[in-house]
């Protein structure tokens, strides 16, 4: 299949030329997925670790068509994809999943998530789940930002005449979800070259009639209560997601835990561990804990149970064999790769440990 080259070749997708930001957007989606299936933290993802293509539907063409990346267009994919993951985990939300395709029951395709976030911690400590639409736009004046948020918060709900109406799938997916969130980052130069964005986020949840600023808006709330977001959406509601956490500990349970462990606080324990891309070896925490490092299998294995998944918890690979020369016998090292551990997986443990 020939590759084209979005730069030469007039290419649109709902009516609009692909361009880089298309392509920078296209690709930024995909980076979550992408990170979870390797095992990695999206901050250990690099340009080398990414095709150099993308399967896109263009108009009038039938079938996906392979478009070309260039280098520069990988590079700001990783550091929007990288960026809006933060600000999301800045207001507890955690992507666990992108690109999911929405579908009718003959298994024609309507649309796709572009990512999907959890709340993990709520009333009962349920999971709930919101679908969110990434764009990315230049925008340069107040006007016109204000006037492209409007249509796209419509757009997001389906409220678009049929010529734009690119997300009216959304009307029959919204009884599995607790809202919709529509992140918006801004490129406010002219310069096609320029790499400076803002994130922003707006929100609306399952039975408001309005969206509300959640970050990077003037008026924002800068916070998430997961205790507003409606009882829906359990654990079905995602792909592939598993039973929820178990709840954390009462203040009462906490405090006699404390008592017996002298007091010693989860920031203390957390200080003491070294971090590489916001991912902490299990063991370590059982051995700062007085857990006892060989029960890193257990609690590997309790947490995934309960629904944890790769964004917060993953088993490095370790090689079977090594050979210290040529031409000698190589020597089987055995065992299994070290268990890593988000931070938020970590307060988590420490939080049913009794450290919070």
């Amino acid at each position: 299949m020939e590759t084209l080259n979005y730069r030469e070749d007039v290419i649109k997708v709902n009516g609009l030329r692909v361009t880089s930001l298309t392509m920078v957007g296209l690709l930024a989606e995909k980076l979550p997925s992408m990170a979870r299936d390797a095992h990695i933290n999206m901050h250990m993802l690099r340009e080398a670790d990414v095709s150099n293509y993308l399967l896109v539907v263009l108009d009038n063409l039938r079938g996906a068509r392979k478009v070309g990346l260039e280098e520069a267009d990988k590079t700001l994919a990783l550091k929007v994809a990288v960026e809006v993951r933060e600000n999301l985990r800045n207001v507890d939300l955690s992507i666990v999943d992108s690109c999911v395709e929405v579908r009718t029951q003959g298994g024609r395709k309507l649309g796709e998530h572009d990512l999907i976030v959890q709340v993990e911690y709520g009333k009962g400590a349920l999971k709930r789940f919101l679908s969110v639409e990434l764009k990315l736009r230049r925008l340069w004046t107040r006007d016109e930002t204000e006037k492209r948020r409007v249509q796209l918060r419509e757009e997001c709900v389906g409220q678009r005449p049929a010529s734009t109406r690119n997300c009216s799938w959304w009307q029959q997916e919204q009884g599995k979800y607790s809202g919709r969130l529509l992140v918006l980052v801004l490129f406010p130069d002219r310069a096609e070259s320029s790499k400076v964005f803002k994130v922003n986020c707006d929100m609306l949840l399952d039975g408001e009639a309005r969206f509300r600023p959640l970050f990077g808006w003037l008026g924002s709330r800068h916070s998430f209560d997961p205790l507003q977001v409606p009882q829906l959406a359990q654990a079905k509601a995602a792909p592939k997601a598993k039973a929820a956490p178990k709840a954390i500990a009462t203040p009462k349970v906490i405090a006699k835990a404390k008592a017996r462990q002298g007091g010693v606080s989860a920031q203390s324990i957390l200080a003491k561990l070294v971090f590489r891309d916001g991912f902490a070896e299990l063991k370590a925490l059982l051995q700062a804990t007085g857990k006892g490092e060989h029960n890193v299998w257990y609690w590997a294995n309790k947490t995934r149970s309960d629904g944890w998944t790769r964004i917060d918890l993953y088993q490095k690979e370790q090689r079977d064999y090594q050979s210290s020369r040529r031409g000698a016998k190589r020597k089987k090292l055995g065992g299994s790769g070290p268990w890593f551990a988000s931070r938020t997986l970590c307060l988590h443990l420490l939080a049913l440990w009794g450290h919070l």
